[in-house]
């Protein structure tokens, strides 16, 4: 397995993914009689070409290339703009819902997760302001593993490459559990398992009126 970071995906490329996404979300609805509607096409394809959002591709090196699970971790968009204005934080920083749509529930501002909920974006601005200022609040939207990939290290390797982002240089990581939990891949543990690979100083939080968790990880100690 090789983990492989894209920050643009089109053509059959996404045409794959889609498929995938299709298989595994197939999958969970048989798992899960109350999971949420599948995300439609357009918003899917909409997350794959916003180069703010960084895809991670699990490849099958041994199966043709091909990928065996993804996962879309996009910044915490439509945050900053909540700041106070100051010399650390422009009154704009480039992200969609600079042009005045509503941040609080910016589903079409976000990563393009309708599969999921993001978090009361106030809730983050009280806890980490600093970490927002810096660009360093991120949201997974997506996360699929291939049906016939389950029990296999595709998970791991897909969940390690996430997790990397935050570990390097300390920042929040946001995830809703109902969105992207697997039957199979016991997503919650295996995300904080990891997370303790990295840094014995993880720290979960719930975030209150959502189903969404953030997983905090502390600046490295320099050596």
């Amino acid at each position: 397995m090789q983990l492989v970071q894209r920050a643009d995906v089109t053509g059959a490329d996404a045409d794959a993914l889609w498929t995938l996404y299709s298989r595994a979300f197939g999958r969970r609805r048989r798992n899960r009689p109350g999971a949420p509607a599948p995300m439609p096409r357009e918003l899917f394809d909409l997350a794959l070409h916003d180069l703010r959002i960084t895809k991670f591709l699990v490849v099958d090196l041994l199966e043709g290339r091909s990928v065996a699970a993804f996962a879309t971790l996009g910044p915490a968009v439509g945050l900053r703009e909540l700041l106070p204005v100051g010399p650390g934080n422009p009154a704009s920083n480039g992200s969609c819902c600079s042009n005045g749509s509503d941040c609080s529930n910016s589903t079409a501002c976000s990563n393009g997760s309708s599969d999921g909920e993001l978090p009361d974006p106030r809730r983050l601005v009280d806890r980490w302001p600093e970490q927002l200022r810096q660009g360093r609040v991120w949201h997974l939207g997506l996360m699929a593993v291939d049906p016939g990939y389950c029990g296999t290290s595709a998970a791991a390797h897909l969940v390690t490459g996430v997790l990397a982002t935050a570990a390097a240089s300390g920042g929040v990581i946001t995830v809703d559990l109902d969105a992207v939990h697997e039957v199979e891949m016991h997503l919650p543990t295996m995300l904080y398992e990891v997370a303790r690979t990295f840094s014995r100083r993880i720290r979960l939080h719930p975030l209150p009126g959502s189903s969404c968790w953030a997983y905090e990880f502390p600046a490295p100690v320099p050596a």
